[in-house]
């Protein structure tokens, strides 16, 4: 069926009653790379709901790379568990799907009730699994020369992409989709927005730990990716970690391996239904402060936005760089910032929606790093509507405090878009 979310036409197939499991496809594939599973999923009481993601399948390709951001990937996810009205789901990720159930777990913790990764494991146990690993990603740079990478993967009636795809097991399938340059350019505009080149100097800890019971799934027959890839992915996990391993599998274990692959969903899927749902916490939790002359502990900066202190907020920030804060339809004074990007991030925002108010929920520290999870609220300034989107923040810091910050996720364009 179609399902308009987010401003964009998506193909959606959903069958089933019971509990709702959410299936996400990587690339180059489409929703039907989980037929097996509805099938099986279906069969045993549960409804599955398996979307062909933007840029793939029947769904719209936007041509401008842009419209690929990761946020709005999860935007997209978000949107369609709320067209079909569901609280809650279990999120299944294939590959790239892999990664975008991933960020919907860390974005919407609340939403779901276990997260299965199959073949691709956090993105900070991927960046820190070696050499081996990056010799297995080497594509992942050619796909950023746009048009270069169209031409070497299509010449020679698509010698190049029969011989990369050598393992999957319907290459005539994807090659016929693919035959559509649009299809082809639009497939490859998740690496080029996911994977930024510069990532291959080593960002893996930009992403916070998985908050939600967690499975991970690799294949020794995998020709992309490393077992400690996967295995590496306990290091980033806060809620309960399982691992299983499938031998003389390839990478599409669901194509190549469904029954092994419909046993394992249907036992971790009991497993955690007899467990306790993830609540989201709310307000902060208390770091221990480290004070100096001039900055404060980040848990107080966001302390103060959660009680919506702008000025508490200005005064618990590094006096080095100035910035302006908006706030609703007045402009406030002028503060100080331990970064201006910041304001960048926060100015902009604010200016779109009256009453705006930043709520984080979590404050995850990681080492060196604080991970914030949090949400905007206010009034849609174009709409008059109420309305919500989600960020993920990350702080860098020394002695517990704040010296760089950076947005990870920020679905505040989407709402935008949508409202």
């Amino acid at each position: 069926m179609r399902v308009e979310v987010n401003g964009i036409g998506l193909e959606v197939q959903a069958s089933g009653e019971g509990p709702a499991v959410l299936l996400v496809h990587g690339y180059p594939d489409t929703h039907a790379l989980w037929r097996h599973q509805a099938a099986a999923l279906n069969a045993a009481g549960y409804r599955t709901i398996a979307p062909d993601l933007r840029g793939f399948g029947a769904s719209d390709k936007p041509q401008d790379v842009d419209s690929y951001d990761l946020a709005l990937h999860v935007g997209d996810l978000l949107g369609i568990l709320d067209h079909f009205e569901v609280r809650q789901a279990h999120l299944v990720g294939h590959d790239w799907g892999a990664t975008l159930a991933q960020l919907t777990a860390v974005a919407a913790p609340a939403r779901v009730a276990s997260l299965t990764c199959l073949s691709v494991g956090h993105p900070g146990a991927v960046g820190s699994a070696g050499l081996e690993q990056r010799e297995k990603s080497w594509y992942f740079l050619l796909f950023h020369f746009a048009g270069i990478a169209e031409k070497w993967l299509s010449r020679d009636d698509f010698a190049n992409m029969r011989d990369w795809l050598s393992t999957h097991p319907e290459p005539d399938e994807v090659i016929d989709r693919m035959r559509d340059p649009r299809a082809l350019t639009a497939g490859l505009a998740i690496y080029r927005k996911g994977i930024p080149p510069e990532m291959v100097l080593g960002r893996p800890d930009d992403i916070p730990p998985l908050p939600v019971p967690t499975m991970g799934v690799w294949s020794d027959g995998d020709r992309y990716l490393t077992e400690q890839s996967m295995t590496g992915t306990a290091e980033h996990v806060t809620g309960s970690w399982r691992y299983e391993r499938l031998d003389g599998i390839g990478h599409w274990m669901p194509l190549e391996a469904p029954e092994a692959v419909n046993k394992l969903l249907l036992d971790f899927f009991s497993s955690v239904n007899a467990q306790e749902p993830y609540v989201m916490e709310t307000g902060t939790k208390t770091l221990t402060p480290t004070e100096s002359t001039n900055r404060r502990t980040v848990a107080e900066i966001y302390s103060a936005l959660a009680a919506g202190n702008m000025e508490a907020f200005a005064e618990r920030l590094a006096p080095d760089i100035k910035w302006t804060v908006v706030a609703g339809a007045e402009t406030g004074g002028t503060y100080y910032g331990p970064q201006h990007v910041l304001h960048k991030a926060l100015a902009p925002i604010a200016a779109d929606w009256a009453d705006f108010e930043v709520t984080p929920f979590e404050l995850t520290p990681a080492g060196d790093k604080l991970f914030v999870v949090g949400e905007y609220r206010g009034v849609h300034r174009a709409s008059g509507k109420v309305g919500q989107a989600r960020f993920i923040h990350v702080w860098h810091l020394r002695d517990g405090i704040a010296q760089r910050f950076e947005t990870v996720l920020d679905t505040h364009a989407l709402w935008r878009a949508t409202q």
